[in-house]
């Protein structure tokens, strides 16, 4: 992910930008976001407006910094085979957090464990019926493994 963070960068996007993996897994992308010169900092260390990027591990930050969250229209949330490789209860507790979102992208495959993966997002975004849904079947990965993508309506 600190790949997409360091092109979405490239790109202009100078917002809030929060990575959230395991502890080390963390702090490599720390390390190599900053030795790129790019904004990572501390989530008690954002400048003005909510700027940087934020390396997490904790949910409990986590969970505090997407309900803060109210830009539906420039806000894109992206989990690509990170949310659906976690325990159900928790994507739960995550994913309730994202009503700020304007847009979305999952990226997971069939089943993970004794989870299948397609029936649980096609549930989740049925239970979400204000934002129009895509998924689409990764072609080079043999139908085992979807994009799911998400958009609000402009207001």
């Amino acid at each position: 992910m600190s790949s997409l963070c360091r092109l979405a960068h490239r790109l202009g996007f100078g917002g809030r930008y929060i990575l959230f993996d395991l502890p080390p897994f963390t702090e490599l992308q720390r390390f190599y976001l900053s030795g790129l010169g790019l904004p990572a900092v501390d989530q008690g260390r954002l400048g003005n407006g909510g700027r940087g990027i934020v390396c997490l591990s904790d949910v409990d930050e986590l969970e505090t910094m997407l309900a803060g969250i109210n830009n539906s229209q420039g806000s894109l949330f992206v989990a690509t085979w990170s949310l659906s490789e976690t325990p159900v209860a928790l994507r739960e507790r995550l994913l309730a957090r994202t009503a700020g979102f304007g847009y979305f992208l999952f990226a997971y495959g069939r089943e993970f464990g004794e989870v299948d993966n397609v029936r649980f997002f096609e549930e989740w975004s049925r239970s979400h019926r204000e934002i129009h849904w895509s998924r689409e079947a990764i072609a080079h990965m043999g139908g085992q493994s979807f994009y799911l993508f998400g958009s609000r309506p402009s207001e």
